[in-house]
């Protein structure tokens, strides 16, 4: 059994979470990055153009910048088919009734009304749709132990939570759905259930849709995305306001932060949308709360319902009295989706470098030719620089104008990834090690040691680690698992204390479990690249989404080596023993010779 967490994308012991997926283009996005000063300038900016910050209303952009740092179209989800199902056949038997009402179950119009025409008048009434939806590839009625009693036999695919979390089952796993029948006037109706819907794959696939949540990370600069899997419809909104509410999924919690307090709840049990605002009016509470946590409440419902195509706009109420966003003008709405600078760290001939343009040039005032560098990674304002030794046993830090420090020795070392909060991150690759190590870039060069912590969580205990590399929110960490033909991509929260320092790892969210791969590389907040580095053979880098349960390839590399990933999918790069290429289209563009290593901050 996996688990899958997965809308539109800018700005505890339990089975390991899953959710495959990816997307496929490629071209190359000629604007300049931001580094992060720059980001925030811009998020400043934007904070006064985006939201409204009078009657607790806010308007949802349909592109452009909400606060973000890269300008991409906000991708609304498919539209969703009509779906008419059919009400109760007169005198239909007892399995055309069964499998008819599960069927209408994938209409939730007039809440769910053409599926309660096939249960009792209790069943009607008491029957909770809302806990839930299982996903079959086949199903069959199968007759229970006791007359009138019924099983639904189902091959099942997946299983969606009541809060859009989706669990995704291998082929061939059973669930027995047990139910009651009773004549009702001489028709067979639905006398005892279970609550929850249940419905084929296919449809599924017609009728359900990708949408991203939002949560801060704790210094509330960031947001992150938390991907759901909901009914596109009219309880689509609601749906989406409830699981904001309800938290992050597991493998973001203790993570992130949420601007709403716990408990808080809709005082209404829907959400309407009235001339395209949806009117959200929480439980009255709200009303002792300060402007800053309004507009930080109202920029993350805005941000969540931007995917729903009838939402144009957010208004925030409390026991049915508009909240007043009057009196801060200070909190900046979250950035989405944040970048890199356009720089790539590398190696050449010996000495670390800034690829960017076509050209490299060495970093000035150092010099590392005495340590044989490889794997170099560098911080998101460039100036710190952290290196493995040939031998991988052998972690050092650097500066410009300051002395190159050893922080870390041991086998196989991973290469390292700074995070935005300054922190190094590495470890060693071997089964023996299963903990990564962090060392701050704060006063790492004076005499005494660099502050450090070690992550030994339990789930990591007797694995392999092949790589780690975080998020460009600080708050998730990408790690591949696993030895030979078999890999594990996983994402886990990062849980820090109130300075910043990493304390703990949640347990993962599961990606795939299949080919072997040796890096992976953020490609944006919902996408990663992974790919066998060994170079050996043509090997095809492969896409992971939070947002798809497919697994895209990009085209063939011979003796991929390496890859870096910048701002996106137009922004892809692979190290092969003739140099560096970049993805155009669907093909790899020679770049630049003797570049080694490259990898753009992170």
């Amino acid at each position: 059994m996996k688990r899958m967490r997965s809308g539109a994308d800018h700005r505890v012991p339990a089975a390991v979470r899953t959710a495959p997926g990816a997307v496929r283009h490629a071209r190359r996005d000629g604007r300049r990055r931001c580094a992060p000063s720059v980001r925030s300038a811009l998020a400043l900016v934007l904070a006064v153009v985006v939201l409204v910050t009078a009657g607790g209303c806010a308007s949802i952009p349909r592109s452009g910048p909400v606060g973000k740092s890269q300008g991409d179209t906000v991708q609304q989800p498919k539209d969703a088919q009509n779906f008419y199902p059919q009400e109760p056949t007169p005198g239909g038997s007892q399995d055309s009734i069964i499998e008819g009402f599960y069927n209408a179950g994938s209409s939730d119009a007039d809440d769910y009304q053409v599926a309660r025409h096939y249960l009792s008048q209790s069943a009607s009434t008491t029957w909770k749709p809302e806990v839930g939806t299982l996903v079959y590839r086949t199903a069959k009625v199968v007759p229970g132990a006791k007359t009138h009693e019924y099983v639904y036999d189902l091959d099942l695919a997946y299983e969606v939570d009541g809060q859009g979390i989706v669990t995704t089952f291998p082929k061939g796993t059973h669930r027995k759905v047990p139910l009651t029948l009773t004549q009702v006037n001489g028709e067979w109706r639905i006398a005892q259930l279970e609550g929850g819907t249940v419905i084929p794959q296919d449809v599924f696939q017609r009728r359900y849709n990708p949408y991203t949540l939002y949560f801060y990370d704790p210094s509330f600069r960031y947001a992150v995305p938390d991907v759901r899997w909901f009914l596109t419809g009219s309880s689509t909104a609601t749906s989406i306001v409830k699981a904001v509410l309800a938290g992050p999924a597991p493998h973001l919690k203790g993570a992130v932060v949420s601007a709403f307090p716990d408990g808080t709840r809709l005082a209404k049990d829907s959400v309407p949308i009235v001339s395209g605002t949806a009117q959200v009016d929480l439980t009255a509470e709200l009303l002792q709360s300060s402007v800053t946590d309004r507009h930080r409440m109202l920029n993350q419902l805005t941000i969540a319902l931007r995917a729903p195509a009838s939402v144009v706009s957010v208004q925030l109420l409390a026991g049915s009295t508009t909240l007043t966003m009057d009196g801060s003008d200070s909190v900046v709405p979250p950035i989405l989706n944040a970048t890199v600078p356009s720089g790539q760290v590398s190696v050449l001939q010996g000495q670390l470098g800034i690829y960017e343009n076509n050209k490299a040039e060495r970093v000035k005032g150092l010099d590392t030719a005495s340590y044989n560098p490889r794997n170099p990674a560098v911080s998101y304002s460039l100036d710190s620089f952290a290196f493995l030794n040939q031998q991988r046993s052998a972690l050092y830090m650097a500066s410009a104008g300051k002395t190159v420090k050893e922080v870390l020795d041991g086998p196989e070392l991973l290469r390292p990834s700074f995070d935005p909060q300054g922190w190094v991150w590495s470890g060693m690759g071997s089964p023996q090690g299963g903990r990564l190590t962090a060392f701050s870039s704060d006063n790492a060069f004076g005499a005494a040691p660099p502050a450090s912590v070690s992550l030994a969580p339990d789930w990591l205990r007797g694995q392999t680690v092949k790589d780690a590399q975080l998020s460009r929110d600080g708050t998730r960490i990408l790690i591949l698992t696993g030895t030979g033909e078999g890999t594990k991509v996983l994402i886990a929260g990062v849980i820090r204390g109130a300075d910043g320092t990493p304390r703990g790892l949640t347990t993962p969210l599961q990606l795939s479990d299949g080919k072997n791969v040796t890096q992976g590389a953020w490609v944006s907040d919902t996408q990663v690249l992974v790919a066998n580095t060994s170079g050996t053979g043509a090997e095809s880098p492969l896409l992971l989404s939070l947002r798809s349960f497919q697994v895209q390839e990009l085209s063939d590399v011979v003796g991929l080596r390496g890859i870096s990933v910048g701002n996106g999918i137009q922004d892809i790069y692979v190290q092969t023993a003739t140099g560096l290429a970049q993805r155009v289209g669907n093909t790899w563009v020679q770049q630049g010779a003797g570049v080694k290593d490259p990898k753009f901050a992170g």
